[in-house]
Protein backbone atom coordinates (compact mmCIF):
# COMPACT_ATOMS: atom_id res chain seq x y z
CA UNK A 1 0.00 0.00 0.00
CA UNK A 2 2.42 2.60 1.19
CA UNK A 3 4.38 1.77 -2.63
CA UNK A 4 1.54 2.70 -4.73
CA UNK A 5 1.23 5.37 -2.30
CA UNK A 6 4.98 6.56 -3.42
CA UNK A 7 4.46 5.63 -6.68
CA UNK A 8 1.32 8.52 -7.00
CA UNK A 9 3.37 10.43 -5.04
CA UNK A 10 5.95 10.63 -8.02
CA UNK A 11 3.62 10.95 -10.72
CA UNK A 12 2.98 13.95 -12.38
CA UNK A 13 0.71 15.10 -14.73
CA UNK A 14 2.33 16.75 -17.58
CA UNK A 15 -0.08 19.25 -18.52
CA UNK A 16 1.99 20.82 -20.69
CA UNK A 17 1.73 17.44 -22.94
CA UNK A 18 -2.13 17.34 -22.45
CA UNK A 19 -1.83 20.73 -23.60
CA UNK A 20 -0.48 19.94 -27.04
CA UNK A 21 -2.79 16.98 -27.29
CA UNK A 22 -5.65 19.39 -27.09
CA UNK A 23 -4.26 22.24 -29.08
CA UNK A 24 -3.69 19.06 -32.40
CA UNK A 25 -7.44 17.78 -31.69
CA UNK A 26 -8.72 21.44 -31.62
CA UNK A 27 -6.57 22.28 -34.94
CA UNK A 28 -7.88 18.92 -36.65
CA UNK A 29 -11.41 18.59 -35.34
CA UNK A 30 -12.55 22.22 -35.46
CA UNK A 31 -10.12 24.78 -36.77
CA UNK A 32 -8.92 23.12 -40.51
CA UNK A 33 -12.56 21.63 -41.29
CA UNK A 34 -13.95 25.13 -40.38
CA UNK A 35 -11.81 26.80 -42.18
CA UNK A 36 -11.82 24.22 -44.98
CA UNK A 37 -15.41 24.94 -45.53
CA UNK A 38 -14.96 28.93 -45.71
CA UNK A 39 -11.94 28.21 -48.09
CA UNK A 40 -14.39 26.30 -50.13
CA UNK A 41 -17.37 28.45 -50.04
CA UNK A 42 -14.86 31.13 -51.05
CA UNK A 43 -13.71 29.18 -53.72
CA UNK A 44 -16.32 27.92 -55.43
CA UNK A 45 -18.85 30.90 -54.91
CA UNK A 46 -15.90 33.23 -56.51
CA UNK A 47 -16.55 30.90 -59.80
CA UNK A 48 -20.09 32.33 -60.06
CA UNK A 49 -18.52 35.73 -60.07
CA UNK A 50 -16.72 37.43 -63.20
CA UNK A 51 -13.09 37.12 -62.64
CA UNK A 52 -12.68 41.09 -62.19
CA UNK A 53 -14.78 40.62 -58.97
CA UNK A 54 -13.12 37.41 -57.59
CA UNK A 55 -10.03 39.03 -57.66
CA UNK A 56 -10.82 41.78 -56.01
CA UNK A 57 -12.38 40.23 -53.27
CA UNK A 58 -9.22 37.76 -53.10
CA UNK A 59 -7.28 41.08 -52.84
CA UNK A 60 -9.36 41.95 -49.92
CA UNK A 61 -9.12 38.31 -48.16
CA UNK A 62 -4.97 38.93 -49.16
CA UNK A 63 -5.09 42.47 -47.15
CA UNK A 64 -7.39 41.78 -44.78
CA UNK A 65 -5.24 38.54 -43.50
CA UNK A 66 -1.88 39.84 -43.90
CA UNK A 67 -2.57 42.48 -41.74
CA UNK A 68 -4.45 40.44 -38.80
CA UNK A 69 -3.46 37.39 -39.39
CA UNK A 70 0.42 36.93 -41.13
CA UNK A 71 1.48 39.24 -38.26
CA UNK A 72 4.90 37.26 -38.68
CA UNK A 73 4.96 37.13 -42.17
CA UNK A 74 4.58 40.83 -42.87
CA UNK A 75 7.02 41.57 -40.26
CA UNK A 76 9.73 39.63 -42.10
CA UNK A 77 8.33 41.47 -45.31
CA UNK A 78 9.08 45.00 -43.70
CA UNK A 79 12.84 44.01 -42.67
CA UNK A 80 13.61 42.71 -46.38
CA UNK A 81 11.68 45.98 -47.91
CA UNK A 82 13.81 48.12 -45.30
CA UNK A 83 16.96 46.47 -45.61
CA UNK A 84 16.71 46.59 -50.02
CA UNK A 85 15.00 50.07 -49.98
CA UNK A 86 17.41 51.73 -47.18
CA UNK A 87 15.61 55.50 -47.77
CA UNK A 88 12.07 54.30 -47.87
CA UNK A 89 9.67 55.96 -45.35
CA UNK A 90 7.58 53.68 -43.27
CA UNK A 91 4.32 54.53 -45.74
CA UNK A 92 6.38 53.57 -48.56
CA UNK A 93 7.20 50.36 -46.69
CA UNK A 94 3.55 49.60 -45.37
CA UNK A 95 2.15 50.42 -49.10
CA UNK A 96 4.66 48.11 -50.10
CA UNK A 97 3.85 45.13 -48.28
CA UNK A 98 -0.03 45.88 -48.57
CA UNK A 99 0.56 45.54 -52.37
CA UNK A 100 2.46 42.48 -51.09
CA UNK A 101 -0.42 40.78 -49.85
CA UNK A 102 -3.17 41.90 -52.49
CA UNK A 103 -1.15 40.42 -54.96
CA UNK A 104 -0.68 36.98 -52.80
CA UNK A 105 -4.87 37.22 -52.25
CA UNK A 106 -5.57 37.92 -55.83
CA UNK A 107 -3.55 34.65 -56.93
CA UNK A 108 -4.86 32.53 -54.38
CA UNK A 109 -8.24 33.15 -55.40
CA UNK A 110 -7.71 33.11 -59.19
CA UNK A 111 -6.57 29.27 -59.05
CA UNK A 112 -10.72 28.87 -58.41
CA UNK A 113 -10.78 30.36 -62.46
CA UNK A 114 -7.90 29.30 -63.98
CA UNK A 115 -9.94 27.50 -66.72
CA UNK A 116 -11.18 31.00 -67.64
CA UNK A 117 -8.37 32.96 -67.86
CA UNK A 118 -7.00 31.60 -70.94
CA UNK A 119 -10.37 32.26 -72.71
CA UNK A 120 -10.69 35.37 -71.47
CA UNK A 121 -7.13 36.43 -73.00
CA UNK A 122 -5.53 37.20 -69.22
CA UNK A 123 -2.62 34.79 -70.35
CA UNK A 124 0.16 36.40 -72.54
CA UNK A 125 2.84 34.22 -73.62
CA UNK A 126 5.98 35.38 -75.56
CA UNK A 127 7.59 32.81 -77.44
CA UNK A 128 5.03 30.29 -77.61
CA UNK A 129 6.28 30.00 -81.61
CA UNK A 130 9.29 28.21 -80.64
CA UNK A 131 7.54 25.54 -78.62
CA UNK A 132 5.05 25.33 -81.31
CA UNK A 133 8.01 24.89 -83.31
CA UNK A 134 9.77 22.34 -81.55
CA UNK A 135 6.67 19.87 -81.29
CA UNK A 136 5.76 20.15 -84.90
CA UNK A 137 9.63 19.14 -85.73
CA UNK A 138 8.57 16.34 -83.28
CA UNK A 139 11.15 17.13 -80.14
CA UNK A 140 10.43 16.44 -76.84
CA UNK A 141 9.55 20.04 -74.62
CA UNK A 142 10.49 20.64 -71.64
CA UNK A 143 8.75 24.12 -70.06
CA UNK A 144 9.91 26.33 -66.99
CA UNK A 145 8.01 29.24 -66.69
CA UNK A 146 8.86 32.78 -65.46
CA UNK A 147 7.25 33.95 -62.14
CA UNK A 148 6.17 36.86 -62.48
CA UNK A 149 2.17 36.74 -61.45
CA UNK A 150 0.29 33.61 -60.94
CA UNK A 151 2.79 30.33 -61.28
CA UNK A 152 0.37 28.11 -62.25
CA UNK A 153 -0.99 28.88 -65.83
CA UNK A 154 1.86 27.34 -67.33
CA UNK A 155 -0.22 24.47 -67.48
CA UNK A 156 -3.91 26.09 -68.40
CA UNK A 157 -1.52 28.47 -71.30
CA UNK A 158 -0.14 24.73 -73.07
CA UNK A 159 -3.80 23.28 -73.04
CA UNK A 160 -4.45 26.83 -74.48
CA UNK A 161 -1.77 26.62 -77.47
CA UNK A 162 -3.21 23.28 -78.14
CA UNK A 163 -0.44 21.29 -76.41
CA UNK A 164 -0.88 18.33 -74.03
CA UNK A 165 0.45 19.31 -70.66
CA UNK A 166 1.37 16.76 -68.02
CA UNK A 167 2.50 18.29 -64.59
CA UNK A 168 3.77 16.35 -61.15
CA UNK A 169 3.84 17.87 -57.73
CA UNK A 170 4.08 16.63 -54.02
CA UNK A 171 1.60 16.58 -51.58
CA UNK A 172 1.51 17.96 -48.70
CA UNK A 173 2.94 16.14 -45.20
CA UNK A 174 -0.29 17.60 -43.29
CA UNK A 175 -2.60 17.83 -46.38
CA UNK A 176 -5.95 19.39 -45.02
CA UNK A 177 -8.58 21.41 -46.02
CA UNK A 178 -6.63 24.35 -45.35
CA UNK A 179 -3.20 23.54 -47.10
CA UNK A 180 -1.82 25.05 -50.16
CA UNK A 181 -1.38 22.09 -52.22
CA UNK A 182 -5.13 21.90 -52.53
CA UNK A 183 -6.07 24.65 -53.84
CA UNK A 184 -5.29 24.64 -57.84
CA UNK A 185 -6.70 20.89 -57.97
CA UNK A 186 -9.72 20.69 -60.33
CA UNK A 187 -8.17 22.44 -63.28
CA UNK A 188 -6.72 19.78 -65.18
CA UNK A 189 -10.26 17.69 -64.52
CA UNK A 190 -11.89 20.74 -66.12
CA UNK A 191 -9.56 21.94 -68.52
CA UNK A 192 -9.03 20.66 -72.30
CA UNK A 193 -8.11 21.87 -75.28
CA UNK A 194 -11.55 21.86 -76.27
CA UNK A 195 -12.31 24.24 -73.22
CA UNK A 196 -10.83 27.03 -74.67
Amino acid sequence: MADEAQAAANTVFDWHSLRLQWRRWRRYWLRDPLLGALNYAIRHGSRLLPTDWGSAIGGLLGRVNGRYRFRIPREGAERVYRTLSPGATTADAERAITRLFDTVGRVMLEFSVLDRLWGEGRIAVAGGEHLLAARAAGRPVIVMGLHLNNWEVIGPSLIGLGLAASTTGSRSPRASATAPSCCGRGWRRRASPAAF
